[in-house]
């Protein structure tokens, strides 16, 4: 079972992981890991065998981030179709994640999950200033021209 054999293997470095990429390349593996893949087919493992406990607290503040942000997202355009695209592809990269090791590879995949975490919050703070110009807009009332303005301008 290559998930077993990965966490005990986790747990020999947890903390700084085996670097990037450097456990699958080293030849003793196939006597370690009773599989001949070079993957731990799951994301947040493969993190941890990598990386260790920093690289899965990075991990999941981008997970974090992406779920967050997509929900205010949705949440804030009332389902309209650019959000709910978004909202669809953060869950498909998240289940894809539990059977694939995509996170450390340089991939699409990767690129739209780190577009994901960023993309739910830039467009809030894009669309909350211009809530925050609306409504103080609309707070002062219609901007008017007073009467020597009007006066100087006749003149």
């Amino acid at each position: 079972d290559i998930l077993g054999d990965v966490l005990h293997l986790v747990d020999d470095r947890p903390l700084r992981g085996f670097g990037y990429w450097a456990f699958w390349a080293q030849p003793e593996v196939a006597t370690l890991i009773a599989s001949t893949q070079n993957s731990a087919h799951n994301g947040l493992l493969e993190v941890a065998l990598g990386l260790g406990v920093f690289g899965v607290l990075l991990f999941a503040l981008t997970c974090g981030l992406a779920i967050v942000g997509i929900a205010r997202l949705v949440w804030q355009r009332r389902f309209d179709a650019l959000s709910c695209w978004w909202a669809v592809v953060l869950m498909a990269l998240l289940a894809f994640n539990v059977t694939e090791s995509f996170v450390l590879w340089n991939s699409y995949v990767w690129a739209l999950l780190v577009a994901a975490s960023v993309v739910g919050w830039r467009d809030q703070t894009r669309t909350e200033r211009a809530l925050a110009l609306t409504e103080s807009t609309t707070a002062c009332g219609p901007i008017s021209v007073s009467s020597s303005t009007s006066a100087r301008a006749s003149s």
